[in-house]
């Protein structure tokens, strides 16, 4: 099958908790597959690493700091030629609450504008 006649639905997952990140990834993955499509992924993104310096004392000791990094973990998933049993099953999908889904989809119109219907 040519990739222009394709329908992907990538999702982007992101989490503070690398537990988290891959036990919504390993539910996003199996639910897919029990509806037989063809799934690429988990993909690691890079980590985004937020860091914050704050004084320890406001009034004495100036250099004196405390450092905190708050890092992303990022995911990605491609699902190839969803069928309508795989929007089912994704919509019914319970993700933990420390982690984020964003869903897009990808390819030619007429399909993906059903598939969106459905999502």
């Amino acid at each position: 099958m040519s990739s222009q006649n394709e329908v992907r639905i990538r999702i982007k997952v992101a989490s503070y908790d690398s537990e988290h990140l891959e036990k919504a990834c390993q539910l996003i993955y199996d639910s897919a597959k029990r509806t037989g499509v063809r799934v690429q992924g988990p993909i690691p993104l890079p980590s985004r690493k937020y860091s914050c310096k704050v004084l320890i004392s406001p009034h004495v000791n100036k250099k004196a700091r405390d450092q905190y990094d708050i890092i992303t973990r990022r995911r990605l998933i491609d699902i190839i030629n969803p069928a309508e049993k795989t929007i089912e099953s994704l919509t019914k999908i319970d993700l933990p609450s420390l982690v984020k889904a964003d869903i897009k989809v990808i390819g030619n119109k007429e399909k993906a504008h059903v598939a969106k219907k459905k999502a």
